[in-house]
């Protein structure tokens, strides 16, 4: 007599499926850092070699094509990828050639650096704020007498997150003229430059 546990369950078909499904989902992610072979070079022979020597008229000398270039730099902060072209050769600090989503293929990098460097500086101050805050820094007023955990749902009842987003407002629009020079006008601005954010 067979037992009930000698049949296959309806859901093992399934589950082999989707261990298929799933193996061959990480062999493809896999097969991304992989480097691209290079097709191999053919060997073209022209008519006028094939024929003989005698009768072939004396040909004029081509010049050889140019040496393919070499392969693109590797990065130095994912060595098993290409640097990104548009970081190749970009003097500023930091620069590892760390791109792995291609950003800089779809913006300017001054633009990128520019973000990056004002979301540090904003970060920065909000961790010395937040400690600040916690070890007993606080401003007078009733308002500012909460941790720092509470501090953001209490300016928000009391209106000043909506002062915030306004003064934000007006100072990305002031630095977004600074940053439009920068990039389409090479005023000579450098990215997170300490100077007022438009030319004189």
């Amino acid at each position: 007599p067979s037992s009930p546990f000698d049949q296959p369950h309806p859901t093992d078909y399934l589950i082999s499926r989707m261990n298929k499904l799933v193996l061959a989902l990480c062999l493809g992610a896999a097969s991304a850092f992989v480097p691209a072979s290079r097709p191999a070079m053919r060997t073209v022979r022209f008519a006028e070699e094939a024929a003989p020597a005698e009768e072939a008229a004396p040909a004029e000398v081509e010049e050889a094509p140019p040496a393919p270039a070499g392969p693109p730099p590797m990065s130095e902060a994912l060595p098993f990828l290409p640097c990104p072209p548009a970081l190749v050769g970009y003097d500023v600090a930091g620069n590892h050639g760390f791109d792995p989503v291609g950003f800089t293929d779809w913006f300017p990098r001054d633009w990128l650096r520019e973000a990056e460097l004002k979301h540090g500086r904003i970060c920065q101050l909000a961790v010395v704020g937040f400690a600040a805050t916690d070890l007993g820094l606080k401003l007078p007023g009733e308002i500012h007498q909460v941790s720092s955990i509470n501090a953001h749902d209490v300016a928000l009842s009391y209106g000043s997150m909506q002062q915030l987003i306004i003064w934000l407002s007006v100072f990305e629009i002031v630095s977004a003229i600074g940053v439009n020079q920068m990039i389409n006008e090479n005023s000579g601005r450098k990215p997170g430059g300490e100077k007022l954010p438009y030319r004189h």
